[in-house]
């Protein structure tokens, strides 16, 4: 209980820092700063881990935040937006009159 108002009432930079919680395999939840820790250490043993490091976490308190970005994920988005602009700059052409991608369930 102590725990829960500790985290509470402190400011996040000190609150984030204190372990809370319990993860589904029953242990306690590391604090942030140690939970970076561990998943560099991971990361040294040649797992491949997308997680904060130190600086972006320090970035983060005053308020820049960094986020990994998956490239073939957004290579697809890009793919996908030059397919449908495509279509529509057809279509307004008069090139294609309506295109129709056939939908054969399994």
């Amino acid at each position: 209980m102590f725990r829960y108002l500790l985290k509470f009432l402190a400011p996040p930079l000190a609150g984030e820092q204190l372990p809370g919680g319990i993860t589904k395999t029953g242990e306690r939840r590391p604090g942030r700063i140690q939970g970076i820790l561990e998943q560099e250490e991971k990361a040294k043993k040649g797992e491949q881990i997308f997680g904060r490091t130190i600086p972006f976490e320090l970035l983060r308190h005053v308020g820049l935040k960094f986020e990994p970005v998956d490239l073939e994920l957004q290579e697809s988005f890009m793919d996908s937006e030059k397919r449908k602009a495509l279509q529509t700059l057809l279509k307004e052409a008069g090139v294609i009159s309506d295109f129709t991608i056939p939908f054969v369930p399994k």
